[in-house]
C-alpha cells in the first residue's frame, strides 16, 4: 500500500491502499468515495492519530479553505483524506 501525504513539510503521512486512491481521485464528485473511505477503520485510525489539530495545519497550508471551512472536524478528515491521495497521483506523474 502506497503512503499519500498530506503535507510533506510536516511529515504526514497516510497509509492508503490503491483502490481508495483510484476513488478520491476519480474524475468528477468524489464525496461519496470519501465519505466511504473515511469511516474506514484502517483509515479512521490513522486520521485519529495524527489528530485535528495537524490536519487542519496542514490544509491551511493548501489555502483553499476558510477556517470556519476547517473548523468542521467531518469535512477537514474529508479533505485530508482526497488531498493525501491527490499528492499520490502528483508524485507518480512527476517526471523527476
Amino acid at each position: 500500500m502506497p503512503f499519500a501525504y498530506l503535507d510533506g513539510i510536516r511529515g504526514i503521512e497516510i497509509e492508503m491502499p490503491d483502490d481508495m486512491i483510484a476513488d478520491l481521485t476519480a474524475a468528477g464528485d468524489c464525496e461519496g468515495a470519501a465519505r466511504y473511505w473515511v469511516d474506514r477503520p484502517e483509515i479512521a485510525a490513522q486520521l485519529d492519530a495524527i489528530g485535528q489539530d495537524a490536519l487542519i495545519r496542514a490544509l491551511r497550508e493548501c489555502g483553499a479553505w476558510t477556517e470556519e471551512e476547517l473548523a468542521d472536524e467531518e469535512w477537514t478528515r474529508l479533505r485530508a483524506i482526497w488531498v493525501a491521495a491527490g499528492s499520490v497521483i502528483e508524485e507518480e506523474s512527476d517526471p523527476s
